[in-house]
């Protein structure tokens, strides 16, 4: 059986409304400091499981044929679209489908290296990084709503054949 805490005199203490509200808010950071952790140990232990795959030889490869049939086909539909701008007024209304659906692919690939980089800045400022976003941003900008004039984005487009060559 616990003893009731005792003050100065002897009288027992009773808790005051503060102390308990102080208590109970200890209480929750401790919680919260450990729900941090844990999260914090979980994206540790996923960056290193992704790092470990990335350096996995099989899966390299199988992601760098990927990343490479995949910007190869873009730059095909990219082709397509310019002769189809040419001669109909209309693009098909698979096209950007199409191109969105490469675009997240790409940019899928950027952010799971960018998660398991160990220098993110470092990453980021590469040039075979900078192209990833360049290529991206004009297929991307209408559903992110940023503004564009149509020869930047033909621009940006034809940067896709540099991400074959960066392959």
């Amino acid at each position: 059986m616990r003893s009731q805490p005792r003050g100065a005199g002897g009288d027992p203490v009773v808790p005051t409304r503060a102390s308990l509200m102080l208590r109970e808010q200890v209480q929750k950071t401790v919680a919260s400091d450990s729900g941090r952790v844990a999260s914090q140990q979980c994206t540790t232990r996923a960056r290193q499981w992704c790092q470990a795959m990335l350096r996995d030889p099989g899966v390299a490869f199988g992601l760098d044929l990927l990343q490479g049939v995949l910007a190869v086909a873009s730059c095909i539909i990219y082709v397509i679209e310019v002769n189809l701008e040419a001669t109909q007024p209309e693009l098909p209304v698979w096209l950007p489908g199409v191109e969105v659906f490469f675009a997240t692919c790409f940019l899928l690939d950027y952010l799971l290296r960018l998660f398991a980089a160990q220098d993110r800045a470092e990453f980021a400022m590469r040039s075979s990084s900078i192209i990833d976003v360049i290529t991206v941003l004009p297929v991307l900008s209408p559903i992110l709503n940023l503004p564009t004039s149509v020869a930047f984005v033909r621009v940006l487009r034809a940067l896709r054949i540099s991400r074959v060559l960066r392959l």
